[in-house]
């Protein structure tokens, strides 16, 4: 097996965290690089309910550009701590459906593993919410490794 390049989506949660814990060790073992990926549900279109209401609109800007400086902030940190522990990587910020966003970084930085958490829903709430995860492992071209908190078994 020759990891170069591990694609970590993350949102920040527990369960991105603890995937990232798998990753940084496989990283190190391995002398591969993580790609760390954030990706935001929001878009530039303003909802229809928000489009036209006067201050509204600027407000939902300002609270999406909030949200990506800190992400942005959020990627940095977790880079710097890798690197202190000699793990090189980059980090980017996308925005979209988050498994579409996943795949296509997947393919264009040619990673050879996917490292995610998974929430652990149910088969009621993924039928009804879907799961990143479930899609992911679906349709990734490369090995995806999923992991789950103890404390969610």
């Amino acid at each position: 097996m020759n990891l170069q390049t591990l694609l970590v989506p993350t949102d920040f949660s527990p369960h991105a965290e603890h995937a990232l814990t798998y990753a940084a060790e496989l990283a190190a073992r391995f002398q591969a690089r993580i790609l760390l990926l954030h990706v935001q549900t929001t878009t530039d279109v303003v909802p229809a309910h928000v489009e036209g209401m006067e201050g509204v609109t600027e407000a939902y800007f300002r609270l999406i550009a909030d949200q990506e400086r800190q992400a942005r902030a959020h990627l940095d940190a977790t880079l710097a701590s890798l690197r202190a522990r000699g793990i090189e990587g980059d980090a980017e910020l996308r925005s979209g459906a988050p498994w579409r966003a996943i795949l296509d970084a997947a393919q264009e930085s040619h990673a050879d593993l996917i490292v995610m958490g998974t929430h652990g829903r149910g088969p009621l709430a993924r039928l009804l919410l879907g799961s990143v995860a479930e899609r992911v492992v679906r349709a990734a071209t490369c090995p995806v490794l999923t992991t789950r908190l103890p404390e969610a078994e």
